[in-house]
């Protein structure tokens, strides 16, 4: 194959010799080694073109600028594409699955040979991957603002503006060594500095009352999974809740409340501290407050229920063995008071008990007498038996002292009679369950001057009283004893001196006697039994060692009756 060339030529008379002004060449030109193509004598910005048959520059050559235009005739760089749809493709031959490597390097000469710098592009034939690197230094990626808006450098990240995610996207962190300005790797995550995490509602302003979104900490297991919320309301709360419980944590200025269980719990010798960075118990509350209020309250445990009429618990304090329990294991409560010198000094202990079995219990009221532990100073047992004194009482009272006293007093002030009383009241229940009060010991006032006199009086149940049992005996302040209705009508009374007493308007139908068998006479200077029949003088006996007598009332007798001896 043969090309065809036609030339027009003309005349260089300076140079004496023929320059083509146009040359086309049909088919194919082969040019030699070394062959000098275009080699101008004078460079221009048009030294080379290339036209469509219209005309319109396809490629042009700048040999001024040393610069190559696609679609221009005033390329502005070494290389420049012009047109309404500029694409440049880089174009491997091989499989694009599996053995593409196309892509535009970076770089410089250094010592007179290539040195890259970084690339663009497809730089694997293994992958389609398409990569952007540095391969000397940073990698900068910008925009309007800056060209350092991203820096990649040393396999860290560096934003120099904000990070927003769609709300489609997501941000995933690995689960273990996260640092947000720290170099640590010691924990899942390490912070350096302060950070503030801002949740707002895009159309709410500064100042509107409007809650703040949620921040959720997620257990994802599966959507929905348990979470903890946190955000600020309109009240300026801080609200801390657990998968829509969103209040169980209230934050304010000065207070935090708690709207569900509060759980504590420590591991061999941890220690926690409110009020106090030093605390010297497992769990220590430290209060200051200045009052002169003997009734402050440091301290509120408040459970609100809809019960009206039940006990209900409302603070539960447990104690735990790894042992198996024996009486007297429970939990106590130790008190005690400190000085400005910090000296700290025991002054009391309450505890609860096991009492001889797992699900039965007993009180303990402990003191510190001048140091010394008083361990049992108050018992109450299982059966409801109050000991003072002793930890095993065997009576519902029990008082073990060596001055084992009760002391009652009124706080009423007052001068009647039968004022100033106090009362020993001793109850019974009926096979119905009645309950019967049986008896009654008062301890009051005798008289009504303004004085120190007492009076016992002992009440009995006669079998219709009620509450009010009859008065059957008493010792008023002059020592007078009255046995009957207490010294109102019918009563026998023992005088001070000794003296016997008898009142009542009873009829009386049996004699005194005196056995003679009792009757002891044994010299002549004492009067013979005869003397007494039929006289009615009275004779007057003196008792010595010689003269003794025994006598026997066979029934009751009152005043006004007559007694007769008979020998």
């Amino acid at each position: 194959w043969v090309p065809t060339l036609v030339a027009e030529l003309i005349w260089d008379d300076t140079a004496k010799i023929l320059k083509p002004v146009a040359l086309t060449v049909a088919g194919c030109a082969v040019l030699g080694l070394n062959s000098a193509v275009f080699r101008p004598t004078t460079d221009s910005a048009t030294f080379f073109q290339v036209k469509d048959k219209d005309g319109n520059v396809i490629a042009n050559v700048d040999t001024v600028n040393n610069r190559f235009g696609v679609g221009t005739i005033t390329p502005g760089r070494p290389m420049e594409i012009f047109s309404s749809s500029a694409v440049l493709r880089l174009r491997d031959s091989g499989d694009t699955a599996s053995a593409t490597t196309a892509y535009i390097e970076f770089g410089g000469t250094t010592a007179g040979n290539w040195d890259r710098t970084g690339y663009v592009g497809d730089g694997s034939s293994g992958d389609t991957h398409i990569r952007l690197r540095a391969e000397k230094s940073d990698l900068y990626l910008g925009d309007s603002t800056g060209e350092t808006v991203l820096i990649l450098s040393g396999g860290d990240a560096t934003f120099s503006g904000s990070i927003n995610v769609g709300t489609s996207g997501k941000i995933y962190f690995r689960d273990t060594d996260i640092s947000i300005g720290s170099t640590l790797t010691d924990g899942i995550l390490d912070i350096t500095a302060d950070f503030s995490i801002d949740l707002f509602f895009d159309n709410a302003d500064v100042g509107d009352e409007a809650d703040g979104q949620s921040l959720n900490i997620n257990r994802r297991a599966v959507e929905g999974d348990d979470y903890i919320s946190l955000y600020v309301d309109k009240d300026k709360r801080g609200l801390i809740g657990f998968s829509g419980d969103n209040d169980l944590l209230q934050l304010t200025a000065n207070a935090l409340t708690v709207n569900g269980t509060l759980h504590s719990s420590f591991v061999d010798d941890e220690q926690v501290g409110l009020g106090t960075n030093s605390p010297s118990s497992i769990y220590k509350v430290h209060i200051k407050r200045e009052s002169t209020e003997t009734l402050s309250r440091t301290l509120l445990v408040e459970h609100e229920t809809t019960q009206i009429n039940a006990i209900s618990s409302a603070l539960t304090f447990k104690l735990t063995t790894t042992g198996d329990m024996t009486t007297n294991f429970g939990p106590g409560f130790l008190y005690a008071i400190e000085d400005t010198a910090g000296v700290e000094n025991f002054i009391g202990r309450t505890a609860f008990a096991r009492d001889g079995a797992d699900n039965s219990g007993k009180f303990f009221l402990s003191l510190w007498n001048a140091g010394s532990f008083v361990e049992k100073a108050m018992v109450v047992t299982k059966e409801g038996y109050v000991g003072l004194g002793l930890s095993s009482p065997d009576t519902p009272l029990y008082i073990h002292n060596a001055q084992p006293y009760i002391t009652l007093r009124n706080l009423t002030h007052e001068d009647t009679d039968g004022g100033r009383e106090s009362r020993i009241i001793f109850y019974g229940e009926q096979s119905g369950g009645e309950r019967t009060t049986l008896a009654r010991i008062e301890i009051s006032h005798d008289g009504t001057s303004d004085d120190e006199k007492g009076k016992i009086v002992i009440s009995t149940n006669d079998g219709a009283d009620g509450d009010t049992p009859t008065d059957h005996f008493k010792v008023d302040a002059a020592g007078n004893t009255y046995i009957g209705d207490g010294g109102v009508t019918d009563y026998s009374q023992f005088e001070p001196d000794g003296t016997y007493v008898m009142n009542g308007a009873a009829t009386v139908f049996n004699d005194l006697v005196v056995s003679l068998s009792s009757a002891k006479v044994p010299p002549a200077n004492a009067p013979s039994w005869v003397s007494f029949v039929g006289n009615l003088n009275a004779y007057a006996y003196d008792l010595n060692d010689f003269q003794e007598f025994s006598n026997e009332l066979a029934h009751s007798y009152k005043d006004a009756a007559l007694i007769e001896f008979h020998v």
